[in-house]
């Protein structure tokens, strides 16, 4: 996969993602993150001796954060897929409340048709 095929599945927050793909690509995004994270985290870790220092805490925030990133764009565009506003995606940061949001995500229908930030993505 180049650069320009990951960031249109994963970067952007245009247009919008049925539930199927949404999960996909949420499966993918987390064994990406694993696979990564550790990638880097046992170079740092063999080479600083200390498999919870500072330097592994910092490089694991750091992929943290990516992951983050791309999450909120899977999110966002699912949201548009309910027809839903952007600023819902901040639900994933309020606790419990994140659980129900994300079985929201998961399971319910989005919008038949052209809505207001794209066409059906199922057509």
């Amino acid at each position: 996969m180049n650069f320009e095929t990951f960031k249109e599945k994963f970067l952007t927050t245009e247009g919008r993602l049925n539930r199927l793909k949404y999960f996909k690509y949420l499966l993918i995004s987390i064994i990406g993150f694993l696979v990564v994270d550790i990638a880097l985290q046992m170079p740092v870790a063999i080479i600083t001796g200390d498999s919870e220092g500072t330097l592994i805490t910092i490089v694991n925030g750091v992929a943290q954060f990516a992951w983050f990133m791309i999450y909120l764009c899977l999110v966002i565009r699912r949201l548009h897929d309910l027809n839903r506003r952007d600023l819902f995606a901040f639900l994933v940061l309020v606790p419990l409340v994140n659980l129900i949001f994300e079985i929201y995500l998961l399971f319910f229908k989005g919008t038949n048709g052209f809505n207001q930030y794209g066409p059906d993505p199922l057509l």
